[in-house]
């Protein structure tokens, strides 16, 4: 799950991917994990304790790639290695989320490369820090399933302009992390993200 604190002072990002190709393949509309009027969340078909799940035919598959964060790291967007593991592996970024995930569309027989360990210099090694991959079952639907910090304070106008931007709001908690005083766990189309950072984020 992503996590925002948009009670923190966090930089305002775009899905700056530019023109692309269209997508010439189908999209996994079986492989659903949740759905709520429009929005929709695919099922997570790999996870690092699991590894790959058996995936319908179809060659080259469309698939969110969700990447691990460093402790404190702001939730922007991924690191040009980690999107260099997918590129080189024969995928291509179809869409940059507003955190740290992509939709890339990549060939069936790459997704055992993904996760090979990155080379950073002589000395240091990281992982591609791949958190999850969940399916696409809808193309035109770039939703996310976010955890969100926020000031009290804010609670009211945030709730409403969720709902405005076409979020939905599953539950909401106090929040355990001591920098912001409550948080929610729901469902944001990755547009709504960019702009409740620019409305909420502190000064």
């Amino acid at each position: 799950m992503n996590r925002l604190c948009l009670g923190l002072a966090l930089c305002l990002v775009t899905t700056a991917c530019g023109a692309v190709e269209p997508i010439t393949v189908e999209p996994l509309e079986d492989l659903i994990s949740f759905q709520i009027g429009e929005l929709v969340i695919g099922a997570i078909v790999y996870s690092p304790c699991k590894g790959w799940l058996d995936l319908p035919a179809g060659d080259p598959l469309v698939l969110d790639f969700h990447f691990w964060r460093h402790e404190g790291e702001p939730n922007l967007v991924p690191r040009s290695e980690d999107m260099a593991v997918l590129t080189d592996a024969g995928g291509r970024i179809v869409h940059q989320f507003n955190v740290l995930a992509v939709r890339a569309e990549i060939p069936r027989e790459a997704l055992p490369l993904i996760y090979v360990p990155v080379i950073l210099s002589d000395d240091v090694r990281s992982d591609i820090r791949l958190n999850h991959v969940r399916a696409v079952p809808a193309f035109d639907r770039y939703d996310l399933q976010v955890s969100v910090g926020y000031d009290a304070d804010v609670a009211d106008s945030l709730r409403q302009r969720v709902d405005e931007l076409g979020g939905w709001i599953e539950e909401e908690f106090d929040w355990t992390g001591g920098l912001v005083a409550k948080s929610f766990r729901g469902i944001l189309p990755d547009s709504a993200i960019a702009v409740l950072r620019g409305e909420f984020q502190s000064s």
